[in-house]
């Protein structure tokens, strides 16, 4: 009988002493940090700039930059002319080496009461843009032709 308790608790200790070995933290798990969090992180934080030249004030803040996507909110609004441009082919994204970015859609936003869909003199959407890569130091919005105003720029430093 004191043989047979033996066995059962020496396998119990070989169980126990097994299954800590087998989930102990790998090393190289708990330094290493994934390349795209540190991406996101250095560019989740970029502060909306406005343009106020000629009739048409733009706001254009930075949303989600992910892997996947570059997305910018952008806000148009005057109220002496239609808003009738389409961003997709008045807008282009630059990086700090002069490479350009062409949107890959823009899609219209929910607008608040009183607001008007394209054409009105209120506008708001999301304009995206395939990622820049690899990563600048500087990213720039340019927007040509809204409200009389040849060419708008919205800068951010990214690094």
């Amino acid at each position: 009988m004191r043989f047979y308790l033996s066995i059962i608790i020496l396998g119990g200790v070989l169980v126990i002493g097994l299954w800590f070995l087998n989930n102990k933290p790998n090393k190289e798990q708990e330094t290493q940090s994934p390349a795209p969090a540190e991406s996101a992180t250095q560019i989740s934080n970029l502060e909306p700039q406005t343009n106020s030249e000629g009739v048409v004030n733009i706001t254009v803040t930075p949303q989600d930059f992910s892997n996947r996507e570059w997305n910018f909110t952008i806000v148009l609004d005057t109220h002496s002319e239609e808003l009738t441009a389409d961003l997709t082919k008045t807008a282009v994204l630059l990086d700090d080496k002069g490479n350009e970015y062409m949107p890959i859609a823009w899609e219209e936003g929910f607008l608040p009461a009183g607001r008007q869909a394209p054409g009105g003199h209120h506008r708001s959407g999301i304009l995206r843009f395939n990622p820049v890569s690899p990563l600048s130091e500087s990213i720039t919005l340019k927007i040509f032709g809204v409200g009389g105003i040849q060419e708008r720029n919205f800068t951010w430093l990214i690094q």
